[in-house]
């Protein structure tokens, strides 16, 4: 059950946030300063060269990753990038190739092997981890940047991506200027000014959103190249602070299966579905030829009675229950209505940030993704369902991709603590990674 009061009681948003991470996600724009400020202590002049690396491997020890997923997204255009997560380097990796390592916990013996070879089989490297770790210890004479101490894990995301943003300028990748991160840091503080938890939820569109999260099924879909990334990014936070059923779709290729997916919550009752101006089917329920729909679980062939979920019979036998004698097979939660959410669908098509592309090329990418985003928009109108957009400050493709992601940090942060969870507080399977 959903408190809905809570979202404007800040105390005790305060008190519920035991580990403070709503206050650690209003610190990224400070982190992507300092990341700036002290650029002169990373060594990055070691990475710099005439043409850029053959291929860039990518490795942290956070998934899922959205540090992976927008270096190697920025990277594509002038060198292969890879998400590397073996425990080895590829047998082809050398001098000639160039090796990114991201880790927050800076023990992870993972990293600290890829470090060690890199730095033995000469490639060119550059690594963000604590000072004093053992991931920075083993990248030996290779551009180390510290990172801070005393934040949340889930909050580090702009100290570790701009530091490799930083390292991908160095090595000719793609330009990141001080003049753009500077713009990143600022819709960060923008975001997190307008997210802070002292707003009511009229007026802090991450606690309205939360709220409607809370029984629906969040289906995000990005509508441009690092929109993709934040799309997934935010249904990433949605899931592992809230433990929501969220999905993420890239767009134009995903718009299918997130058309589907609202269709599935469309103006027939709820989890019926009507084809072709039929009687609507219950959900889990097939109807072939015209026939009696049959129940979920349920087989009829050639038109005998139907057999229930876990029974089987054979030759005509009468069925025979399964095991689970104490299963309820009757009460049960309706399902979700979808509730549409679209990222990057505010026509900056021609973005300088992803390099130079033909007309053509613009057209398949960016209008493609927006003209399928507007047909989600329509197709949610029409079946009734809620839909909006991600407002985020004009500027660059990485600007927007931070305010997104940042948003979305909140919205699950919020979802989280309404639902009765502490978003900052790790699972078992994080703190045993």
């Amino acid at each position: 059950m959903f408190d809905e009061a809570l979202l404007d009681d800040e105390e005790e948003l305060a008190r519920r946030d035991s580990d403070g991470l709503l206050w650690a996600l209003a610190t990224a724009g400070s982190q992507v300063r300092r990341a700036v400020e002290t650029v002169g202590e990373f060594g990055l002049e070691a990475l710099r060269s005439d043409t850029p690396p053959r291929a860039l491997l990518v490795a942290t020890d956070a998934p899922p990753s959205v540090t992976v997923r927008v270096v190697t997204r920025l990277s594509c255009e002038a060198t292969p990038a890879l998400a590397w997560h073996g425990v080895e380097l590829p047998r082809w990796a050398g001098p000639a190739d160039a090796l990114l390592i991201g880790a927050v916990d800076g023990h992870h013996p993972r990293l600290a092997e890829l470090a060690e070879q890199g730095a033995r089989r000469g490639l060119l490297m550059a690594v963000v981890a604590p000072a004093g770790s053992q991931v920075a210890a083993a990248a030996g004479r290779a551009p180390v940047h510290a990172l801070p101490t005393g934040l949340n894990r889930r909050a580090f995301r702009w100290a570790v991506i701009t530091p490799l943003l930083q390292a991908l300028d160095a090595l000719g990748v793609h330009a990141v200027p001080p003049g753009l991160l500077a713009a990143v840091a600022d819709g960060l503080d923008q975001t997190a000014e307008i997210c802070r938890p002292g707003s009511d939820a009229f007026t802090n569109p991450a606690k309205a959103l939360a709220l409607e999260f809370s029984d629906t099924l969040p289906v995000i879909a990005g509508a441009g190249a690092l929109a993709g990334v934040a799309a997934r990014a935010i249904a990433d936070a949605l899931q592992t602070c809230a433990g929501a059923p969220a999905v993420s779709v890239s767009l134009p290729d995903g718009a299918g299966r997130a058309g589907a997916l609202l269709r599935g919550a469309g103006p027939s009752p709820a989890g019926y579905a009507s084809t072709g101006g039929g009687t609507p089917t219950p959900a889990g329920y097939a109807s072939v030829g015209g026939g009696t729909p049959t129940p979920a679980g349920y087989a009829s062939v050639g038109g005998g009675t139907p057999t229930p979920a876990g029974y089987a019979s054979v030759g005509g036998g009468t069925p025979t229950p399964d095991r689970d004698f104490f299963r309820d097979r009757v009460e049960g939660a309706g399902p979700r209505r979808a509730r549409l959410l679209v990222v990057g669908d505010d026509g900056a098509a021609d973005d300088p940030a992803l390099g130079s592309r033909s007309g053509a090329q613009i057209q398949l990418d960016e209008v493609a993704a927006r003209r399928a985003a507007s047909a989600l928009h329509t197709l949610a109108r029409e079946l009734g369902l809620r839909s909006s957009s991600v407002d985020v400050p004009p500027g660059p493709a990485l600007v927007r991709f931070a305010a997104a992601t940042a948003f979305g940090d909140f919205t699950a942060s919020y979802l989280a603590l309404g639902l009765g969870l502490d978003p900052g507080a790790l699972g078992p399977a994080e703190r045993l990674h």
